[in-house]
């Protein structure tokens, strides 16, 4: 029935702890909240209705987000610079520095490139993709290229759309030598 106390130098304390209805110990859980008495992590910072969490996984991870369906947003001076959308769409808002190979798509990649993709990619609106003939079908436009995957000798390099459709006009282009 303490009512008050002064300045504590230590504090050991055995079992569950509630502090002002807003910080809560669960040691049977295992649980640390601040803003709910009910976290749903083993550390969760509430406020309204969004809930931030960092908790252990199965897989001897770590977790950190929100528990609810508000986007993160990690910030540095008070500015977003990376969001987490509530459905995992990512926008990254600043300049953006990759000091390795990027795979796009696939599980594995090649050291000796860049950037891996398992499918086309759109540069400056163009579509660049690779195949072994001309497309039967799906919309092109004008400027999109196709490479030729399987080259031969007196053959072209690739297939360049020259008026834009489904498929479109396409035209061989860079003949290879003999």
């Amino acid at each position: 029935n303490l009512q008050s106390l002064g300045t504590l130098s230590a504090l050991a304390v055995d079992g569950p702890v509630t502090i002002d209805n807003f910080v809560k110990y669960d040691p049977d859980m295992m649980r640390l909240g601040v803003g709910t008495l009910e976290p749903n992590a083993q550390f969760s910072v509430k406020s309204l209705e969004h809930e931030f969490i960092i908790d252990p996984t199965e897989e001897f991870a770590w977790r950190l987000g929100t528990w609810t369906t508000s986007s993160l947003e990690i910030a540095t001076d008070n500015t977003p610079r990376i969001v987490i959308n509530q459905t995992g769409d990512i926008s990254v808002k600043s300049k953006t520095r990759f000091e390795n190979p990027i795979g796009i798509g696939v599980n594995n990649f090649s050291d000796d490139v860049s950037l891996t993709t398992a499918g086309p990619i759109r540069i400056q609106n163009k579509k660049i993709e690779m195949a072994s003939e001309l497309p039967q079908s799906g919309n092109y436009n004008k400027g999109d290229i196709i490479y030729n995957s399987d080259p031969k000798p007196r053959g072209y390099v690739g297939w360049i759309c020259i008026r834009s459709g489904t498929p479109g006009e396409w035209k061989y282009f860079g003949q290879i030598a003999g």
